[in-house]
């Protein structure tokens, strides 16, 4: 099954608070249909330092959280993966945080300029 690790998501929902980090409409094209004619079913993404699954046209893109200190309400993880022939299970997992972690995470954060969620 071909699999393919992308630092960017392709695509994300356009509701989703980091939509606007996902690939241009033009790149995304091109990278689809490259994706269909090798008939590639999975995506795996980070930069948005948060989980999420999305789908578009048979490509399931997942993309996982930060281990770092990740601004948004997702906690600092990893993803486990089980690959088949046919397909590839997955599962989030969280690390531990200390106290004030996320507290801290969001104070570096929005000295960044960044919005935290």
């Amino acid at each position: 099954i071909p699999i393919v690790c992308s630092h960017h998501p392709w695509f994300l929902d356009e509701h989703h608070p980091a939509a606007s980090l996902a690939l241009a409409p033009e790149q995304r094209q091109t990278l689809g249909e490259i994706a269909q004619t090798g008939k590639l079913q999975t995506l795996l993404a980070g930069h948005i330092h948060g989980n999420a699954v999305d789908s578009m046209d048979g490509l399931q893109q997942i993309t996982t959280t930060a281990v770092g200190l990740p601004p948004r309400a997702d906690p600092s993880g990893y993803r486990m993966l089980e690959v088949f022939a046919d397909r590839v299970e997955h599962e989030a997992r969280s690390l531990p945080s200390g106290v004030g972690l996320q507290d801290e995470a969001q104070r570096l954060w929005a000295a960044r300029s960044l919005t935290v969620e």
